[in-house]
């Protein structure tokens, strides 16, 4: 049987509907697992729920003891990282509970040889219990990388928290009402692409790059999301 409705809500409140374990916002894509399985004896209770993210989710709740790949995510494992998650989000009420960017890429079918060019896509969803005007979304990418825009202002120099980077910034005077989920960046609107070779990839510094990204909206306090720069491309 699954969670109640009642601790399924308590459940995603506590996490911010973010995941427990990689602590991604999940939005209405979050799940509440079985931290002991049912077929287990694990109860439909508070304590026995993780909130996880489609993929923590297939990770945590798909593995082959027949076929061993991996770590197996124990049922130990899971409850020390919601706990510690649970006891993280009361003292961070600056968070916005409910409100993060799904943050992707998809790389452009005209890429050529040595060189890889990415569209770079954003949505958010608006899950406050208000509709927002406005937003203005900057963007910070590593240096050196090349940035091609249409739909956007064009990039300038910045330093951000003591490290050089390439600011970009998208923003709109449109409304987003409650749980209407629009696109920030896309293909189509408000178009960010950025390019790849050989010579950035192997660049030794790569590593320790990041992408950062600051969602400025209406009365919300402001959404932060990072990435690791080895997460924005496939190379």
């Amino acid at each position: 049987m699954p969670f109640p409705n009642s601790v399924r809500e308590e459940s995603l409140v506590k996490s911010h509907r973010r995941c427990c374990v990689c602590h991604e916002f999940a939005g209405r894509s979050a799940n509440v697992h079985h931290i002991n399985q049912e077929a287990d004896g694990g109860a439909n209770v508070l304590e026995n729920s993780i909130a996880l993210c489609l993929r923590c989710h297939a990770e945590a709740g798909h593995y082959n003891p027949r076929h061993p790949m991996g770590t197996k995510y124990s049922p130990s494992e899971l409850r020390l990282h919601r706990d510690q998650w649970w006891d993280h989000c009361p003292k961070t009420p600056e968070e916005p509970i409910g409100c993060g960017l799904e943050i992707s890429y998809k790389r452009d079918p005209s890429s050529d040889g040595d060189l890889h060019t990415y569209w770079l896509l954003i949505s958010f969803t608006n899950t406050s219990m208000t509709k927002q005007t406005g937003f203005t979304l900057d963007l910070f990418f590593p240096p050196k990388i090349p940035i091609i825009q249409t739909g956007s202002e064009q990039p300038v120099d910045f330093l951000e928290d003591g490290a050089r980077c390439q600011k970009v910034v998208a923003k709109s005077d449109e409304t987003i009402y409650r749980d209407q989920t629009i696109q920030l960046v896309g293909k189509d609107l408000r178009s960010v692409r950025y390019q790849m070779n050989h010579e950035l990839y192997d660049e030794p510094r790569a590593s320790t790059w990041r992408m950062l990204f600051n969602l400025y909206m209406g009365d919300l306090p402001v959404v932060r999301e990072q990435r690791d720069w080895i997460d924005m491309h496939c190379f």
